[in-house]
């Protein structure tokens, strides 16, 4: 007894034990709602509604990564390994670019606004995206302080905010089942109100890391903005890659195609939350290690993550696609069974996503974020033209058949490069997978 309560007091100092469970809290908190929320959607709305409200989110999640590689990990990558004058340098220097950034993209949102709405013939997205040009304002300070948390390996303020943020829109969609009836653009309004919320958490727990100086440096100005032109390029190019499929399904079948295939898109989603917890945590410490260790860090810490995310992801895919039929009754409910082929063909990217998000963070701790930029614009362009001539050719599943190649292609050529830069062997990735189940655990073992 002495021994579990000595190894739960050592537990709970560790990084990854603390910083892990904030983050899985998270991820998981994000997971129900998320699952709850989709499964009164699909009823509350009709499919025409949720293919619109489903190109809305896209676009926020599209601008709001724009955003997180401009700003994110550039602070991350800097600020994490600085104290004293110099961090607050940081610090500052980033809040102006945070802001400059931003309000560029609120004249973006606004600009293109009626253009979406009449190139995806949903009239709703007018309202919803000026609505939404007030939230990223909002999100403004928001987005900075849970950054700057997390360049201090402290995960407990994004957590909450993140959480409340949820819960808000988790509230509104769930009034549905006691008679409330809503549409799209009640959704945005409510959208709005989450993020003010969300902003108070976010100051409360990051102001004790929060320092400013109005004397803006341009040096650091210069070195964030080098460092955030590449990551911004490579959120872009991956966001756009994961959401070209819905763009062109909108636009040369209808919405109504939309509608049917991002159940099987977020189903996918819900699926990739160890992939994103660990992402979370790891790039601030791989960022330390690399710097305290040398390359090899990067190595280990990859082989190590990769492998244990596939072990858990294995068993979860394998059981989506063998009963793809009952998860999508269960989740969607009757009419939707052209989702099943899909969703079969779009859990496979779960097994393959591990390899090329963990390829890109180690890509950009390494110092190297263009390398990364250069690979996954490439990708984007790929997947763009697969899915031109997947969809005119297979309709519906031609565009996760697009996607998945894609995929496929990309890591077939990540792992050629990581292996010839840093050694990685996926005889040692697999073993890892193997530690993790416990399955003939020496043998694994003694593959390292």
């Amino acid at each position: 007894m002495k021994k579990l309560l000595d190894l739960f007091k050592t537990s709970r100092k560790s990084y990854w034990v603390r910083s892990g469970t904030y983050t899985l809290l998270g991820r998981s908190s994000n997971l129900i709602f998320g699952f709850v929320n989709f499964l009164v959607l699909v009823r509350a709305l009709t499919v025409d509604e949720l293919g619109t409200y489903t190109l809305f989110m896209t676009i926020c999640t599209f601008m709001e990564l724009i955003k997180g590689g401009f700003i994110g990990n550039p602070l991350i990558q800097y600020s994490s390994t600085l104290t004293g004058n110099e961090y607050t340098k940081v610090i500052s220097a980033s809040l102006f670019l945070n802001i400059c950034i931003s309000l560029l993209q609120v004249v973006v949102i606004l600009v293109f606004a009626f253009w979406l709405s009449d190139f995806w013939s949903a009239p709703e997205l007018k309202q919803m995206f000026i609505i939404y040009a007030i939230t990223y304002v909002i999100n403004i300070p928001l987005s900075h302080m849970n950054c700057i948390q997390q360049a201090n390996f402290d995960f407990k303020g994004s957590f909450y905010s993140n959480f409340f943020r949820q819960l808000i829109m988790f509230s509104f969609i769930l009034s549905y089942l006691f008679g409330y009836k809503y549409d799209v653009v009640d959704l945005s309004y409510v959208q709005l109100v989450s993020i003010a919320v969300a902003l108070a958490f976010g100051v409360y727990f990051g102001k004790q890391y929060f320092s400013f100086d109005k004397n803006i440096s341009k040096e650091w100005l210069a070195k964030l903005w080098n460092y955030g032109k590449y990551t911004f390029g490579t959120n872009v190019s991956s966001n756009f890659l994961r959401n070209i499929d819905s763009w062109m399904l909108a636009k040369m079948i209808s919405p109504l195609a939309t509608g049917f295939y991002n159940p099987a898109i977020r189903l996918g989603n819900l699926f990739e939350v160890p992939t994103t917890t660990l992402t979370s945590i790891a790039f601030p410490k791989l960022v330390q290690r690399i710097k305290n260790e040398g390359e090899g860090a990067a190595r280990h810490l990859y082989e190590k993550s990769t492998g244990y995310i596939f072990a858990i992801m294995l068993p979860v895919v394998s059981l989506v696609v063998i009963f793809a039929d009952y998860v999508v009754l269960i989740i969607a409910g009757e009419g939707f069974e052209e989702t099943v082929p899909i969703l079969r063909i779009t859990m496979l990217y779960g097994l393959i996503v591990p390899f090329n998000r963990q390829f890109g963070i180690t890509l950009s701790a390494l110092g190297k974020p263009h390398y990364n930029f250069y690979f996954v614009f490439g990708n984007a362009i790929v997947n763009t033209i697969l899915n031109y001539f997947f969809i005119k050719q297979f309709g519906l599943i031609g565009a996760a058949l697009a996607t998945l190649t894609t995929f496929l292609l990309t890591l077939i050529y990540n792992q050629y490069y990581i292996h010839n830069k840093l050694n990685v062997k996926w005889k040692r990735i697999f073993g890892y997978s193997l530690a993790f189940y416990k399955v003939g655990y020496a043998k694994a073992k003694s593959i390292f």
